[in-house]
């Protein structure tokens, strides 16, 4: 018995002696190795961050800066820093020498911090003598320095491409020229330099979209009334385009035709447009046209966009709070819609890894009878569609009433596309007779043209949530429209390796079955509700006829027969009864929905404790059962 005592515990001894020192080798010899199992390989580095760092023409050395004594007391920050310095350690390896990684523990008062504070970064102070410095600096041979002064958890999905971003930057510090035409207020608004500083200033800051690519381009912004187009550039967006002279199309015309490389944003009712208000009539405004379309070019090039119509889509639709507060509301707004990644062309570069894009209003593009170029669809509304026409959307749309009257074509409408082949010009005798010296009535080589019909989906509203973290801001981007905009713009000027990094961006996957039940549950009900809202407003309307009667008597109830007031009552009665029933489909709407939410929360909660449960019964009792025979 004594001898089986201490063979048990000999045993014991030798795996804890084992176990410690797997760990320590594993902890020195495989640091950072892991098996990455996630679906888009999120901690996997992407081929466009390995030929960003092998392409480097000259080393650069990365300065990581992080407090980890002072760390060490938050777990949080200290395992996010871990995965950081884990994932620069792989930068290194895939680099072929051309990365150097330093790491730097600038403890109070050392001359590690003065390093850091010189570097940049940001200290997060944690008490009156220490600062947690948590950033990185990236230096080429020529002292070129970029930084990322804090590493903000809140933007842990796009860790890999703001490292691969600013190695890039720092390996090419001369940008590529890019001008953006539009009549919208995308650079923001100029206003008083003091009024700013007061915090009175009226104007804002540049669309998040513009400031996203200034980091990456030299950005030039002009409106719609200059009459030339910059002379050197190497890509042109044309932002909510209207009211262009015939001059400036003649030039845009022109300028694809020599190859020149262009994204169009163009709205059939774009919201962000809002028309000078004028105080004498005040309807003036409000009912103005905020269209933008190029129908000359747009001929030209082989598509249209659909005129005086906004897409609805049903099985897209953000869901947007109305009512009242007495009964408030969350109702799907047709028009307004969050697109997935069954909705995106994936075999497209700028498109084929994005998985939540947000448009308000789009258009529909179509290619037009008898066009010679190739229109490929990016992205496209579910077959649940419609076209709305702009009067419907153009002054408080109710969503309550868009979705009780939508009617599905069943068919998919194009909602942005690529365009491509050999073009005529629009303009064959110039602009008032007059021809550039270097006209030319056909492109040189197929024309490579993008064609979005949404500008609201550039606004910041629709994509990001800007944060002021330790004096700085910080973008969480709650959709792709940035990164689509940006991908789109890199593959224009020629650079196309931090497209795909970029479009790794993870955000909240919706339950799509889940989804499917509830739209089903809403489709069931809702030829029910229609019909009792119906009956609802035809009750009241003659309820109100007969009540307008009794007042236009002039003798109030004295006048009113015997049958009259039955009615009235009935009418009454009939009203009570209709309310009553369509708050009773509501109620079974809701509780459909929540029964579901309850079995799917007894299948993940207990199920699987369940299922170990039992297992672990079943492992017992073989145990024991082997025991016996023994």
């Amino acid at each position: 018995m004594l001898a089986k005592k201490l063979i048990g515990t000999g045993g014991l001894v030798t795996a804890l002696v084992l176990l410690l020192g797997i760990n320590t080798i594993s902890n020195n010899s495989m640091r950072g190795a892991r098996l990455d199992l996630t679906e888009n390989k999120l901690y996997t580095l992407t081929d466009g961050s390995k030929n960003i760092v092998r392409e480097l023409p000259d080393p650069i050395t990365l300065r990581f800066f992080y407090s980890e004594k002072i760390g060490n007391g938050v777990p949080q920050i200290n395992s996010y820093a871990t995965r950081v310095r884990e994932l620069l350690e792989e930068y290194v390896a895939v680099s072929n020498g051309k990365l150097k990684l330093e790491v730097i523990d600038p403890e109070p008062f050392s001359e590690a911090e003065e390093r850091a504070v010189q570097a940049g970064m940001q200290g997060a102070p944690l008490s009156r003598s220490e600062s947690l410095y948590f950033g990185l600096e990236a230096v080429d041979t020529t002292d070129q320095q970029k930084t990322i002064s804090f590493f903000n958890q809140e933007r842990e999905q796009f860790l890999e491409y703001d490292i691969s971003q600013l190695i890039y930057n720092v390996a090419h510090p001369k940008k590529r020229k890019v001008v953006v035409l539009s009549p919208l207020p995308v650079n923001g608004e100029d206003v008083d330099p003091m009024a700013r500083m007061m915090g009175r200033a009226q104007g804002g800051d540049p669309w998040v979209i513009i400031q996203s690519l200034r980091e990456l381009y030299d950005v030039e912004v002009i409106d719609n009334k200059v009459e030339e187009l910059p002379a050197e550039m190497d890509a042109l967006l044309l932002v909510h385009p209207k009211e262009l002279s015939d001059k400036l199309l003649y030039q845009i015309d022109q300028y694809v035709l020599k190859g020149g490389k262009t994204a169009v944003f163009v709205d059939p009712h774009a919201e962000v447009d809002q028309p000078p208000s004028n105080p004498q009539n005040p309807m003036q405004s409000m009912m103005a046209p905020r269209g933008s379309d190029l129908p000359t070019l747009f001929k030209s090039w082989g598509i249209e966009l659909v005129s005086g119509k906004v897409v609805g889509d049903r099985d897209r639709a953000i869901e947007v709070p109305t009512g009242n507060q007495a009964r408030p509301k969350i109702v799907p707004f047709v028009v307004y819609q969050a697109l997935t990644q069954d909705d995106v062309n994936k075999d497209e570069t700028i498109t084929s890894q994005l998985n939540r894009l947000q448009l308000a209003m789009p258009g529909a593009l179509r290619k037009i009878e008898g066009g010679t170029t190739t229109v490929t669809p990016l992205l496209e509304s579910s077959s649940e569609s419609e076209l709305i026409d702009v009067d419907k959307v153009r002054m408080f749309p109710d969503p309550e009433e868009m979705l009780k009257n939508f009617t599905s074509l069943k068919t998919k409408q194009i909602l942005a596309a690529r365009v491509s082949g050999v073009v005529k010009t629009a303009y064959p005798t110039g602009v008032e007779g007059t021809k550039d010296p270097n006209h030319l009535d056909e492109s040189k080589e197929p024309i490579n043209v993008f064609v979005f019909a949404d500008v609201d989906m550039l606004t910041d509203r629709l994509w990001v949530q800007t944060q002021r973290f330790l004096g700085q801001t910080v973008r969480i981007p709650m959709a792709q429209n940035g990164d689509m905009v940006i991908n789109t713009v890199d593959l224009l000027s020629g650079s196309d390796d931090l497209i795909a990094i970029r479009s790794r961006g993870k955000f909240n996957r919706p339950f799509e079955r889940v989804e499917q039940i509830r739209k089903d549950a809403e489709e069931r009900f809702s030829a029910r509700m229609k019909e009792l809202q119906d009956k609802l407003e035809q009750t009241e309307k003659e309820l109100a006829d007969l009540q307008k009667e009794r007042g236009d008597s002039g003798s109030g109830a004295l006048l009113l027969t015997d049958e009259q007031r039955a009615k009235i009552e009935q009418f009454q009665e009939e009203r009570l009864k209709t309310r009553k029933e369509l708050r009773g489909v509501e109620l079974a709407l809701r509780q459909d929905i929540e029964k579901l939410g309850t079995k799917m929360k007894l299948l993940n909660i207990g199920l699987m404790p369940l299922l170990v449960g039992v297992l672990a019964v079943g492992l017992g009792f073989m145990r024991s059962h082997r025991r016996r025979r023994r």
